[in-house]
């Protein structure tokens, strides 16, 4: 999976890190690639855009390893005043972040029915999902549950 993707990077990814606008980055065990994180850079901020790893290499967390490399890569080369993490939720993002800014991406649709019908079923399975999340949380099942489930996924 991994080493597809790395053979398969497209013209523009090319030119916009020859532009210096993206940053990409690859962590090997051994000869392998076990990681990888592509950032787009926006002013004084460099922005996770693309991440992800090989699940062989589980068991040592090669997501974090690489983000301590690119951290210190960051501090190092001083070029940019913040590291953003994109949106959403993760334990890595809440055990690396000094600060946090609320978001939000906001749609707007033409009033009719259909859209009517699909905003509230939108909503529905939301506030659906939120509810079993709170439910697993609170069994203290929700990680192990996670990690099932995406280990049945599956892999492309």
């Amino acid at each position: 999976i991994l080493t597809s993707f790395i053979r398969q990077v497209p013209l523009e990814m090319e030119e916009a890190a020859h532009a210096g606008l993206v940053r990409g980055y690859l962590l090997y065990h051994g000869e392998t690639p076990a990681a990888y994180a592509y950032c787009k850079a926006s002013g004084r901020s460099l922005t996770y855009e693309l991440l992800g790893h090989d699940p062989a290499f589980q068991q040592l967390s090669p997501g974090s390893v690489l983000l301590y490399h690119i951290l210190q890569d960051l501090f190092e080369q001083e070029s940019f005043e913040y590291f953003d993490f994109g949106g959403g939720e993760a334990g890595y993002k809440a055990f690396f972040c000094t600060g946090s800014v609320r978001c939000a991406d906001v749609y707007y649709f033409r009033r009719t029915v259909t859209n009517a019908a699909m905003l509230l079923l939108h909503d529905a399975l939301g506030r659906f999902s939120d509810g079993v999340v709170r439910i697993l949380d609170a069994a203290h099942v929700k990680d192990r549950v996670k990690k099932l489930l995406r280990s049945k996924c599956p892999k492309s």
